[in-house]
């Protein structure tokens, strides 16, 4: 639980700093199977990371 809250911790960091290179690297940690369909951005999210797509800013990912 722990390296949960602090990984959404960095996340909003990362988010508001904007840099696609920490980006790309926080989401490689946190989920796999990265595609692209029309110009949805989906992933497969790792335990843990499910729930987040479903609240706050999140929602504008689409992670299955």
């Amino acid at each position: 639980m722990r390296e949960f809250i602090l990984s959404s911790r960095e996340a909003k960091k990362i988010a508001t700093n904007g840099d696609l290179h920490q980006i790309r690297t926080f989401l490689k940690k946190i989920g796999s199977n990265f595609t692209v369909k029309g110009k949805k951005f989906e992933f497969l999210a790792k335990k843990g990371w499910r729930v987040v797509p479903q609240i706050g800013r999140f929602n504008l990912l689409q992670a299955r």
